[in-house]
């Protein structure tokens, strides 16, 4: 993934690769959903939608343990590769996400003013 198109697959198997790079040394927000409705996949990168596939393959229950920033089709012995980098954050939904809902989730957290009517009262006295 480093510097590189970002990957996400169904329980077939199948596969969805990002048009567009991930950026090395930067803070960038990937999306990856697999839709049953539809049946396809997608993947947004910072709220941008990079990557669309049908998926053939029927949903179903795996026994596979769900993983974020791990790779089990890594080259080399089969064993889960894990991410060069850091992963935070890290969310899974019970449902598709919306093209909207993405991009607004790659804009971040919107900024709280947190305080305690103590606090407010000291500025005063």
């Amino acid at each position: 993934m480093a510097g590189g198109p970002w990957r996400g697959s169904s329980s077939g198997g199948e596969g969805v690769a990002s048009t567009s790079t991930v950026p090395l040394s930067a803070w960038t927000h990937v999306a990856g959903i697999f839709e049953v409705s539809s049946p396809s996949l997608r993947v947004h990168i910072t709220g941008v939608k990079a990557g669309v596939a049908t998926a053939t393959y029927p949903h179903y229950d795996s026994y596979i343990s769900a993983a974020m920033g791990n790779n089990r089709q890594a080259p080399g012995d089969g064993q889960w590769a894990p991410l060069n980098g850091i992963l935070d954050e890290g969310r899974l939904y019970d449902r598709a996400l919306s093209d909207e809902e993405i991009a607004e989730l790659a804009l971040g957290p919107t900024p709280t003013l947190e305080t305690t009517w103590g606090a407010v009262k000291s500025l005063f006295r």
